[in-house]
C-alpha cells in the first residue's frame, strides 16, 4: 500500500516536472522564433536602406526623410554604378490592426485587410506596388530615426507574440536597434 502511494506521488511529481519543462520550451521557441522576425525584417530593410542619398540632387533624387512619427521612412537608391540614375521613391512603413498592442486580433480592432488575423508589418511601397518586409506579423512598433546632418538612419523594431500555454496566454517580446550607414 505504502508504495503504490509512492508511486502515485512520484509519478505526479513527474508529470508535473514534464508539463513545466513543455512550457519552458514552448515560450523559449516562441521567444527565438520573435527575435528572429526582428532580426530578419532588419536585415531585409538594411540592405536597401544603406544606399539611400542622404541630400537632394535635384532634379530628380529627394534625400532620405522620414515622417508619420517616425513610422514612416521614404528615399531613393542609385540603379547603376554612375550616380546618375535613381529609383523612384521606396516607402516603408509600419501598419498594425492592433490597437491595445497585445498581439491579438481583439472583437472591437478593425480587420483593415480582411484575412482574420491580426496584420502587424512593415510594408515597401514603390511605384503603388507593396510587399511585407519580413515574414511575420510580430512586430509591435517601429521608429525610423534620421537627423538630415548625419549619415545614419536608426531604426528600432520591437516585436511580440502572444502565445497560449494551457489556459494562460505567455507574450514573447524582442528588440532590435540598428544605426544604418547611408552611403550616396
Amino acid at each position: 500500500m505504502i508504495a503504490s502511494g509512492m508511486t502515485v506521488v512520484v509519478m505526479a511529481l513527474g508529470f508535473t516536472a514534464l508539463q513545466s519543462s513543455s512550457r519552458s520550451m514552448g515560450i523559449a521557441s516562441a521567444e527565438e522564433a520573435v527575435l528572429a522576425n526582428v532580426r530578419d525584417a532588419m536585415a531585409d530593410m538594411t540592405r536597401e536602406l544603406e544606399l539611400a542619398s542622404k541630400r537632394s540632387r535635384p532634379p530628380a533624387v529627394e534625400a532620405i526623410a522620414v515622417s508619420d512619427q517616425g513610422r514612416r521612412v521614404t528615399f531613393q537608391v542609385p540603379t547603376d554604378t554612375s550616380g546618375d540614375n535613381w529609383s523612384a521613391p521606396i516607402t516603408y512603413e509600419y501598419r498594425t490592426e492592433d490597437e491595445n498592442n497585445n498581439g491579438l486580433l481583439d472583437a472591437y480592432e478593425q480587420d483593415e485587410d480582411g484575412d482574420g488575423v491580426l496584420t502587424r508589418r512593415i510594408v515597401r511601397t514603390q511605384d503603388g506596388e507593396e510587399r511585407p518586409i519580413g515574414g511575420a506579423n510580430d512586430l509591435s512598433d517601429v521608429m525610423f530615426d534620421f537627423e538630415g546632418t548625419g549619415d545614419a538612419l536608426t531604426v528600432t523594431l520591437a516585436a511580440s507574440k502572444n502565445l497560449k500555454v494551457g489556459d494562460d496566454y505567455h507574450l514573447s517580446r524582442a528588440t532590435v536597434s540598428s544605426r544604418v550607414r547611408i552611403l550616396n
